[in-house]
């Protein structure tokens, strides 16, 4: 269906195929009328149709075109079909409706609630194949979408994140709901129920089985924005973040990867990457913790300077192997270097013998220290 939308025939043609679409309707729901208004001719009736009848079914459709044009009925993308494009085609059939009693009167060709039925059933078909288009196009984007996410805020946010990811195909998956702090559990947002707290979120996770976690709070202050971030990490999920850009107009949202920004209550400080990128550079780089924030953050920096062995360390497998999927996936797209060699070991540095053990087989230049409780 995507490549549908980007033939030129498509988009040249595709206001022409709506009007033409919606005069059909127009003309059938008359026809209709007509048809009931006359007992659909069955007893014994003859239809006869009139030089009258024509000119008035040509005024009809030539209003409906003219009227369809002023309200831009016609331009309107099916796909988001939303409030405002109800009221326009209401207002297109309500303007249609009050102009066409006026000539019938005049004319004395039809009856007056013959033009108000007529003119209620063409708005309910037209509303309808526009609800229907959007709602199938959307069944057929979801029916690949296997892998689940989970939006934590509910607000404006929320729904901006859940909007975006079924616009379109750029992020495939399910939304099972949201999470949120302050809006009851079972209240619906775009179709989307909250199913609990932030405090939850380790239970939603493991009954949902999400495997992607987007937080979508538009107003946060950082410190809670970090107890969400650490609370996420504690799940073997991809956690992205909304972020909200007022200098892009073709591109006002977009989702990122957990910076060190969001771990820190502070600004980054600018580094001597030089300096950096001959300490870590073709080394042997370990860091404990690496399952972290903090120690997955260090991770994240360290491979962009290239070493020539990263050794991730953690108590948590999970997590873990998390962060080693994430810099695959890196590699395959060419973000970092496919020369690094990524070993993960599960150990506890309360270990003492196989701290040694490990030292002694993989002999670290650079040992980044970073496994610790977080509450200490």
């Amino acid at each position: 269906m995507e490549t549908l939308y980007q033939t030129r025939l498509y988009q040249n043609y595709r206001s022409v195929l709506i009007v033409v679409i919606d005069l059909l309707i127009v003309f059938a729901s008359y026809v209709f009328t007509f048809f009931m208004d006359n007992n659909f001719f069955l007893d014994g009736k003859i239809l006869h149709i009139t030089h009258l009848i024509l000119y008035g079914m040509l005024f009809l459709l030539l209003l409906h075109l003219v009227v369809g044009l002023v309200f831009s009925t016609q331009k309107a993308l099916w796909t988001y079909t939303g409030p405002q494009d109800i009221v326009r085609t209401g207002l297109s059939s309500l303007t249609c409706t009050v102009i066409m009693l006026i000539f019938t009167q005049t004319m004395h060709l039809f009856h007056p609630s013959l033009i108000i039925i007529s003119e209620v059933i063409a708005f309910l078909l037209k509303l309808g194949v526009r609800l229907g288009y959007r709602y199938l196009h959307q069944y057929l984007l979801n029916v690949d979408r296997s892998e689940k996410a989970l939006v934590i805020g509910a607000g404006n946010g929320g729904y901006i994140m859940v909007n975006e990811i079924y616009r379109g195909s750029r992020y495939p998956y399910n939304v099972v709901g949201y999470l949120d702090d302050f809006k009851p559990k079972g209240t619906l947002v775009g179709g989307k129920k909250v199913l609990g707290t932030t405090e939850e979120v380790k239970e939603i996770v493991e009954k949902y089985d999400v495997k992607n976690i987007f937080i979508a709070i538009s107003k946060i202050d950082k410190e809670n924005k970090q107890r969400i971030i650490e609370q996420c990490a504690e799940t073997p999920c991809i956690t992205k973040i909304m972020r909200f850009s007022l200098e892009n107009d073709k591109e006002p949202i977009r989702v990122d990867e957990i910076q060190i920004e969001d771990l820190l209550n502070r600004h980054t400080v600018d580094l001597k990457n030089e300096e950096i990128g001959m300490y870590l550079s073709d080394q042997v780089v370990c860091v404990t913790g690496a399952g972290g924030s903090i120690g997955s953050e260090l991770c994240r920096q360290i491979v962009q300077f290239q070493p020539k062995k990263l050794i991730m360390i953690d108590i948590n497998e999970n997590t873990l192997y998390m962060l080693k999927q994430e810099f695959m996936r890196k590699m395959r797209n060419g973000s970092i270097s496919p020369n690094i060699e990524l070993v993960s070991l599960i150990i506890s540095i309360r270990e003492r013998e196989e701290m040694f053990k490990f030292m002694e087989q993989y002999h670290p230049d650079v040992l980044f220290h970073a496994a610790a409780h977080k509450h200490v």
